[in-house]
């Protein structure tokens, strides 16, 4: 979860990434403004300005919980996570690359917008699966990343599914050892 409760439901100051390191000036500390409802209800919080990788290990992530995170080049989300809420990395300018659990079916307005850094997008799913999330407008940096999808193609054999290089990594055992 991200911000001050694994519980909360709906967007607010305090669920929000800077929230947990609060809205006092210290050295070291980068002054970041967040959205927190819609783009006029921010609020100025102060982030370490060496934190450069966030792992989100479960719960909800919000509207703009990371917007204008823009010293963070890594953020991790849940592999349950199934949408990416509205401006959640608006304005994550160092964000390089980005893994998107196959769970994902719905990315919201803005989400990735002004990620300028972003070129490269993993996802864990097959490129059908992928053709299947839905986009709001204001994506341009993930839509127009390049997309790399873990899954070729899945079949079923015996009740287990498989995709293509799991069967090619059998086929390799059976006749080279």
């Amino acid at each position: 979860f991200v911000g001050a409760s694994v519980d909360a439901t709906t967007a607010s100051n305090q669920t929000l990434f800077g929230y947990i390191f609060g809205g006092s000036s210290y050295t070291g500390g980068t002054a970041t403004k967040q959205y927190c409802s819609d783009a006029y209800s921010y609020v100025t919080y102060y982030i370490p300005t060496s934190l450069k990788t966030v792992t989100v290990t479960g719960g909800n992530i919000l509207y703009g919980a990371f917007s204008s995170c823009s010293n963070l080049t890594s953020i991790t989300i849940p592999d349950d996570a199934t949408s990416i809420a509205d401006r959640v990395f608006l304005a994550c300018s160092s964000l390089t690359g980005f893994t998107i659990p196959e769970s994902v079916t719905y990315i919201g307005f803005s989400a990735f917008e002004s990620c300028w850094n972003l070129y490269t997008v993993n996802y864990n799913g097959t490129r059908d699966q992928k053709s299947h999330i839905y986009i709001e407008e204001y994506n341009e940096p993930i839509t127009n990343a390049t997309w790399s999808c873990a899954k070729v193609a899945e079949y079923e054999k015996d009740g287990v599914l498989l995709d293509a290089r799991e069967s090619l990594t059998a086929l390799r055992r059976k006749h080279f050892g």
